[in-house]
């Protein structure tokens, strides 16, 4: 009875973690930051090829094979079947408050919203398989679970260290078990900012507001599960957008 107690018990106290607990933060570093960097080195490397099927094909075969190769490190938590319809529910308010400030952009700087031509089909496909099956994977793996719980882990110990040198002790230390979601002040503004400079200056607003409501739900549901899903239909409702009404300036 006492082992089976002390296994709920041990079981209780790592519901919230989602990092490998056997390595240093240092060296789960490459497992979690290695797909984020393929995929933005190839398409720094070809900037103009954006709509080409070949650059979508060779962003989808290098990054798939890095989330294959080290899927040993990810852990996802339990899917419930109330994530899918939370995820529903919250896709197109993430996709408005993505959508809507970029549009105000547009029409500030005085730009039209609708551009004429399409990407050709072959591309747009793999540039959707990338951006609903790899990006909101990896994204999410890399900021809400490493990034998340390695700035969590460093903010419990940042007193009398300073947060700079709480970061950089905690890379040398193993994930400790989350008894709760690794959401602090430190922890959802160190990610915060990270995930909005990934991306353009006008995209600045939006990555915010979405990001801050991504974290809500996060907080009410306990489920990485649903903002993967609510990245993922997102990404599928602006890839509509651009292939569809011409709004291209959302890619």
């Amino acid at each position: 009875m006492q082992e089976a107690s002390n296994s709920r018990a041990a079981a209780a106290t790592a519901t919230f973690s989602r990092l490998p607990s056997d390595r240093t933060f240092q060296q789960l570093l490459i497992p979690f930051v290695t797909p984020y960097l393929l995929y933005t080195g190839i398409a720094s490397l070809f900037p103009a090829a954006t709509g080409e099927a070949w650059l979508q094909g060779l962003k989808l075969a290098a990054v798939g094979l890095a989330l294959a190769v080290f899927r040993k490190a990810y852990r996802f938590g339990a899917f419930r079947p109330r994530d899918l319809w939370i995820a529903c529910a919250g896709a197109p308010i993430a996709t408005l408050l993505w959508v809507g400030p970029l549009c105000g952009w547009q029409a500030l700087h005085g730009l039209p919203l609708a551009m004429p031509g399409r990407d050709p089909a072959g591309g747009f496909a793999l540039h959707l398989m990338n951006a609903v099956l790899l990006v909101a994977l990896f994204e999410e793996l890399l900021l809400r679970v490493y990034m998340m719980e390695w700035a969590f882990q460093a903010d419990t110990q940042r007193r009398g260290r300073g947060l700079i040198n709480a970061l950089m002790e905690t890379l040398d230390e193993k994930p400790a078990a989350c008894t709760q979601l690794p959401l602090s002040l430190i922890s959802v503004a160190f990610t915060t900012i990270l995930f909005t400079v990934g991306h353009p200056l006008s995209a600045y607003p939006s990555a915010v507001l979405y990001f801050s409501f991504t974290n809500w739900i996060y907080r009410r549901t306990a489920s990485l599960w649903v903002c993967i899903l609510i990245h993922a239909w997102t990404n599928l409702l602006i890839a509509l957008l651009v292939q569809f009404a011409g709004w291209r300036f959302l890619w």
